[in-house]
């Protein structure tokens, strides 16, 4: 049975600035997911304590998430989606050392929202964790798993649709990471009614744009799945949105 701490996080739109212009969709929360001792944590994010369903994402918690050191392993695990934000919002002038720089404005808010189409993160090389039936009420059943995608499909990407439309006017959406199967970007194009193919970018076969959204579907933002041609073809596009 669905609990109320994914109620808590299903509901919760992302991260970030609403009012930015820059808005950037993942495929699922990141990190290293939710176990047993995150239940406090994610009580503070139900709509009792959060009811805007939204939060700025301060620079210690991206400072973080960039530099995740496993004590044990001695690897660093960080993300680098932010190397990435950064150099489309800072149109190619970030050398990625300064991110916070261009992720943040003079008034200390951030430069972007960030919404994942997904609200349960995964830590890598693990396909559903044990703990998240327990916490979420989720397994990895066949038949839990159909459960979560028909929230996902029926609740939680109309409560971003609805919330992308009061704020997306004079914006640009960047929809980072297709999946294997090209899944992902089929739930971006659910999400903003997307229909036929778009248009190739500067040719990019992977990066694609929908004129009437001002959305654009990239390759993820890591591991090298985006390269630098197709992050030019999207800095392009945006010089020619936002001027």
């Amino acid at each position: 049975m669905i609990t109320d701490l994914f109620f808590n996080l299903c509901t919760l739109f992302g991260y970030g600035n609403p009012a930015a212009k820059f808005w950037f969709v993942g495929m699922e929360d990141g990190g290293n997911g939710w176990n047993k001792n995150s239940r406090k944590d994610i009580e503070t994010l139900g709509p009792v304590c959060l009811p805007e369903r939204f939060y700025p994402m301060p620079e210690k918690k991206i400072r973080d998430e960039i530099y995740n050191f496993d004590k044990i392993t001695g690897k660093n695990h960080g993300t680098k989606i932010y190397h990435s934000f950064s150099h489309i919002i800072s149109r190619g002038a970030t050398d990625y050392t300064n991110w916070k720089k261009y992720l943040f404005n003079s008034a200390h808010e951030n430069t972007y929202f960030q919404m994942n189409l997904y609200p349960l993160g995964r830590p890598q090389n693990e396909s559903w964790p044990a703990g998240y039936e327990e916490l979420f009420g989720i397994g990895d059943s066949s038949i839990d798993q159909e459960a979560y995608e028909s929230w996902i499909t029926t609740v939680r990407l109309r409560l971003l649709r609805a919330f992308w439309a009061e704020h997306c006017h004079r914006k640009v959406t960047i929809c980072f990471g297709e999946g294997e199967d090209g899944s992902y970007w089929e739930k971006d194009r659910l999400l903003f009614g997307l229909s036929g193919n778009g248009d190739l970018l500067n040719n990019r076969p992977k990066v694609i744009y929908y004129h009437e959204q001002k959305v654009v579907l990239t390759p993820f933002f890591g591991n090298g799945r985006i390269s630098v041609k197709d992050r030019e073809a999207v800095i392009e596009k945006v010089n020619e949105i936002l001027g």
